[in-house]
């Protein structure tokens, strides 16, 4: 009997997969176009209080050049086949930034 050789198949990677999915559902509420356009996006986490545990809420995100943010929420992105940790790390990877100034995030809001 002659073994077949399956070796056509592409090899699954898990993170390539997760990440490719974080772009989307970014491409989708954005408007950007391709990964490298992160570099021009910030971002701001919003938290909240559940029986003495902080979670993350929603992420509000906007490319510089917008005066509006969009939510994402942290269902969202679990939704997205990610965790918050693996969404944070790939956005923070490509360059995007994250807001510091808690008075300016007020007015942006």
């Amino acid at each position: 009997m002659k073994q077949q050789n399956f070796s056509f198949m592409p090899r699954f990677d898990i993170d390539r997969l997760v990440q490719e999915s974080i772009l989307g559902l970014l491409k989708a509420k954005t408007g950007i176009k391709s990964a490298i356009q992160l570099r021009r996006v910030e971002y701001i986490t919003t938290f909240n209080k559940e029986e003495d545990t902080i979670n993350i809420s929603a992420v509000f995100i906007r490319t510089k050049l917008s005066p509006k943010f969009v939510r994402i929420t942290s269902s969202e992105i679990n939704l997205s086949g990610a965790t918050n940790e693996e969404f944070f790390d790939f956005v923070k990877s490509k360059g995007a930034k994250r807001l510091h100034n808690t008075q300016k995030v007020l007015e942006l809001i």
